[in-house]
């Protein structure tokens, strides 16, 4: 199967679709949680690193459950978990809701 057959189309613009957000999204998280935290730098350090512990404790978690489940459900769930995520991120106000769903969210691109 090539990248460009029938069935390798939908899973290459998944892809593109995903890095391109993801890496708007890695240069717009610390500054959005910077404001919604009241200009609060420990609280920016806290977001990165938890959601650089979670993803580090959810990785074999969820490595496991593609072997047990298999590749498509998790990669679908994960991207709705991510994508659930970053789209309630839009109405959050305060730090509180904004650090959970970035959990959330880390869980899915763990799964993804």
């Amino acid at each position: 199967m090539g990248v460009f057959s029938r069935k390798g189309i939908p899973i290459f613009a998944t892809f593109l679709i995903w890095g391109t957000g993801s890496g708007a999204q890695t240069l717009a998280r610390p500054l959005f949680a910077y404001f919604i935290s009241g200009g609060s730098v420990f609280l920016v350090t806290v977001l990165i690193s938890g959601l650089a512990a979670l993803r580090m404790v959810t990785g074999p978690l969820t490595g496991f459950l593609t072997d047990h489940w298999g590749r498509k459900p998790m990669a679908v769930t994960g991207a709705f978990l991510r994508g659930s995520a970053s789209f309630a991120v839009l109405f959050v106000d305060n730090y509180i809701q904004f650090f959970v769903l970035e959990l959330i969210g880390a869980i899915g691109v763990s799964m993804w």
